[in-house]
């Protein structure tokens, strides 16, 4: 039915204007549900790893080349949203993306943390779901921790590693990430 690989149980819902990549893969580890809106395209290499949750990607909203998107207690992401090459959008804790979120290459957003091995018993496992509101902009490269909700209008400059919440028209930078209050880019 499809020209991309599918693996395990689960449904998958494609809008008909939607362009997906022939090496695109869905691998579901438990049943969950991706859909996929109305004129998204998702680019070469691009794999969704469903391990509970379901993943809901809004129309018009672009997926570039080797980006991961991780489920495991649900990925929400609007409309009109861009993703920039070899980015990581992890649901493991819960994901909320809203409209018109800008994500340059390279950034990882995280909702969980871990370490050890699973098999023997992880020494730390800890999930929290991040929240990022509409029309944020992370530049490049930048690194959201768990449990973070990034407000409306933020732009987070490139490299930035953001460890706490911000609130809404604030632009960060740095490593952690701190607000540059004399610095705007949004115009009203």
């Amino acid at each position: 039915m499809y020209d991309f690989d599918i693996h395990g149980a689960g449904d998958v819902n494609i809008a008909p204007t939607a362009r997906i990549a022939t090496d695109v893969q869905i691998i579901f580890h438990s049943p969950g549900r991706v859909s996929i809106g109305d004129y998204c395209v998702i680019g070469p290499g691009v794999k969704f790893v469903c391990a509970g949750g379901d993943v809901t990607i809004g129309d018009w909203t672009t997926f570039h080349d080797r980006c991961l998107v991780l489920s495991g207690k649900g990925v929400q992401i609007g409309q009109h949203c861009w993703f920039g090459q070899d980015s990581i959008i992890d649901g493991t804790g819960g994901i909320t993306i809203g409209r018109g979120v800008r994500v340059g290459m390279y950034s990882q957003l995280w909702s969980h943390v871990a370490a050890g091995e699973q098999i023997e018993g992880c020494t730390l496992f800890g999930e929290r779901p991040v929240v990022i509101e509409n029309d944020v902009w992370l530049v490049g490269s930048c690194i959201v921790a768990s449990g973070v909700t990034i407000g409306r209008r933020t732009v987070a400059l490139i490299g930035s590693n953001i460890t706490k919440s911000c609130s809404s028209n604030t632009v960060l930078a740095g490593t952690p990430a701190v607000a540059k209050p004399n610095m705007s880019f949004y115009r009203d």
